[in-house]
């Protein structure tokens, strides 16, 4: 058995208006005996390095994932959380060297690259969920139905409130949930994609996932990153929502 995957990211109508760059970011790897990293960041509007930031953190977890692919998941834990650490002082120090005391105006500070994270390591036994923040995260029993497992937005108090991997309680945002082999597709999203993903209860809604599922599974995987782009880009979804959009898909499909 191996699994396919793809996913996009596509800038939202706000930032095209803009034009600002997207902030989301994505990452997907793919190890041996059929493992798979899955990563998607979302950088914060307000902070003014956040693209920089979802970028650099899907990158590392992705790595982290995929070199402990095989491991228990307290080990996969770990790993990630090492990850994070790691990027956490490596953007706080180049802040600090960076910074030109004659310079107007705010110094960059480690806020600036504030991002969400949704991350998934899958593996023979199963899979690993990893969240930090909102967006949200589905696995799937798409073969047989009936069951599956969401690892669904940690908002604030306030509207738009989240939780950022650049916060000093960060760890004690991130969210761990596993599912096993019986489980056969996965979805990654940034919150851009949760309004039409994600039903008014918070379930899955199907009569999005189901014909994207149906849609992909028959593709290679550089023509489903097109089609994803293409179906975030669409007026339809402009309508619904004007944020950044990341999606990355992921299947089991048996070895011919």
């Amino acid at each position: 058995m191996e699994w396919k995957s793809c996913g996009a990211s596509v800038t939202g109508s706000y930032h095209r208006e803009g034009p600002i760059p997207c902030q989301d970011a994505h990452a997907i790897r793919i190890g041996d005996a059929g493992a798979l990293a899955l990563v998607v960041a979302d950088g914060a509007g307000s902070a003014s390095r956040s693209a920089t930031g979802a970028a650099m953190l899907s990158q590392r977890v992705a790595d982290a994932l995929i070199e402990c692919s095989e491991e228990p998941v307290e080990s996969v834990t770990r790993a990630v959380e090492q990850a994070v650490e790691t990027l956490r002082a490596d953007l706080l120090r180049e802040s600090r060297e960076s910074a030109d005391p004659s310079a107007e105006g705010d110094a960059v500070t480690l806020q600036d690259y504030a991002a969400t994270l949704v991350a998934c390591c899958i593996r023979a036994s199963g899979g690993v969920f990893l969240h930090i923040g909102d967006g949200a995260a589905i696995a799937l029993d798409m073969q047989n139905g009936g069951q599956e497992l969401i690892s669904p937005p940690e908002n604030g108090e306030y509207a738009n409130e989240t939780f950022f991997f650049t916060m000093a309680s960060w760890r004690e945002h991130m969210r761990v949930s596993s599912f096993g082999p019986e489980m056969d597709s996965v979805l990654l999203m940034s919150d851009g994609v949760t309004p039409f993903a994600l039903g008014t209860d918070g379930s899955p809604f199907m009569p999005f996932i189901g014909p994207l599922h149906s849609h992909l599974t028959g593709w290679e995987r550089e023509v489903g990153e097109s089609r994803i782009a293409a179906t975030l880009s669409s007026e339809q979804v402009d309508r619904i929502t004007g944020d950044d959009r990341t999606l990355i898909w992921a299947t089991r499909v048996t070895s011919r």
